[in-house]
């Protein structure tokens, strides 16, 4: 979003301001903040560490509070009793009660809890407009039920127009493979069928998007969307980076003409780094030793999500899933490979141990810029769930999309010039096809220049777009 704001800082009638909320370390952005002169303001949710799991993302919408001491000591009992003519079927009650109303809070039982949550979340939305006074509101991305639904629902009170600038988009398709067959999302229950029935627009394919003792609350609070499977139409523009995110939008329902195609502007680096192209090339000679005229491999670094509890991760720890990726990529020996860390991992160069574990690794090149300015010199990129993906797409570059995390996201799926490895064993397969297999990384290769004018626009002008946009909002 801080491109953004340095484009609204250049209109005279906008003054950014950012909004920092809840408890992940904002620490990189405030910098920035205070670098750039932009005021800021930080926000601290006033639920409790339990309750704030209650309105996070989608693949936490029903994940289980961690009970597992009391889970354990109950099927232990249960074992012990399975025969008893009258503890069996007692325990069996108390069981389905505790899975249900403390495990993963979609009893009826949590309906005043969840009531309580999301009114004091509107509130506290309430009270940020009324302090800030903002003219605009922009957001990255809008969930129904988190505070960036609550703020959204607070503009439409006051009238104050909303712009999304997506930082990322998921298809309904992937909500729905994350979410489908959870017990707690099913439409098969009493209460499930009544609220089929009564708020529709909460079902896809006899799945809820939240559980029903959070539906509930919402749609009383009248805080609820139409759309909580694509919660971002309820923002009034859309300003989409490409043609493609446009037509995912209309095909998952946002009329199409709250879309706006401006491109992004980390396009416009894009371009910038197309003219500049010999002079950045020399600088990586210098700074990271490249040898002149050789091609580079460009693979971005996840951050460390090990801790989101996903299955089917392959590794035992962060760092040896690290340790994977440097030392496949860097085995070939026919192309130079630069790897760029996640912004929120670039403290860790400043740590000894991991500063030690990089050298145990044959110390490999490590590129602290703006990744966009290596993107389109590059071979071809290496990278899991990124939004840097579409802007590699966009510069015709092949992509090599590690499923490392198993997140099971397809949203590249039908680009050519994609190629999905979804284990060790076929991500060494596509290191050994792109680099040694010529025939099929020239298909990749054109394939992907086919399609590349769709999923950007680089011409150097996304910023006059951008700000042609927002000086429309200085007349309303």
């Amino acid at each position: 979003m801080s491109r953004v704001a340095s484009v609204l800082a250049q209109i005279e009638a906008f003054e950014p301001e950012f909004l920092f909320a809840g408890e992940v370390d904002f620490s990189l952005e405030i910098e920035r903040c205070k670098s750039e002169g932009w005021k800021y303001h930080v926000h601290s949710l006033k639920v409790s560490s339990s309750q704030s799991r209650v309105s996070s993302d989608v693949t936490n919408t029903v994940d289980a509070i961690d009970h597992r001491s009391a889970g354990n000591r109950l099927v232990q009992v249960i074992k012990r009793h399975k025969n008893h003519p009258i503890l069996k079927p007692l325990l069996r009650v108390v069981s389905f009660f505790y899975q249900n109303s403390i495990q993963y809070q979609s009893s009826v039982f949590y309906l005043p809890r969840h009531l309580k949550l999301f009114s004091g979340l509107l509130r506290q939305a309430e009270e940020i407009l009324r302090s800030i006074h903002p003219d605009v509101v922009v957001f990255p991305n809008i969930t129904v039920g988190n505070l960036s639904g609550m703020l959204l629902h607070a503009c439409k009170k006051r009238a104050t127009p909303t712009v999304l600038v997506p930082y990322a988009w998921t298809a309904r398709i992937e909500s729905l493979m994350a979410l489908q067959g959870k017990r707690a999302l099913s439409t098969h229950t009493l209460l499930g069928k009544y609220i089929t029935k009564a708020h529709p627009h909460w079902v896809w394919k006899d799945t809820f998007f939240y559980p029903p003792s959070k539906i509930l609350p919402l749609e009383w609070l009248k805080v609820s969307s139409q759309s909580p499977w694509m919660a971002d139409a309820e923002a009034d523009v859309i300003a989409a980076e490409s043609k493609a995110m446009a037509d995912y939008y209309a095909k998952d329902g946002i009329p199409a003409e709250k879309c706006i195609i401006t491109g992004s502007l980390s396009h416009d680096r894009l371009s910038q780094s197309l003219k500049n192209r010999n002079s950045l090339l020399n600088q990586l000679q210098n700074e990271l030793g490249l040898k002149a005229g050789r091609e580079f491999i460009l693979c971005s670094l996840p951050p460390d999500q090990t801790g989101a509890g996903i299955s089917g991760f392959e590794f035992e720890n962060y760092f040896q899933m690290i340790e994977f990726w440097i030392n496949t990529l860097s085995f070939q020996k026919t192309y130079d490979v630069i790897f760029s860390l996640h912004p929120r991992m670039r403290n860790m160069l400043k740590a000894q141990d991991f500063k030690a574990k990089l050298l145990s690794l044959g110390n490999p090149l490590i590129y602290q810029g703006d990744i966009h300015d290596l993107l389109p010199l590059s071979r071809f990129f290496v990278a899991t769930l990124s939004g840097t993906i579409r802007s590699a797409i966009c510069s015709a570059v092949p992509v090599l999309y590690y499923d490392v995390f198993n997140y099971r996201m397809f949203l590249y799926r039908d680009v050519p010039g994609v190629y999905y490895a979804t284990s060790k064993k076929t991500f060494l397969e596509g290191v050994d096809r792109f680099v040694g297999d010529f025939e099929f990384f020239s298909d990749l290769k054109s394939a992907q220049a086919k399609i590349a004018p769709d999923w950007g626009v680089i011409d150097g002008k996304c910023k006059s777009r951008m700000t042609q946009l927002f000086e429309g909002f200085t007349s309303c």
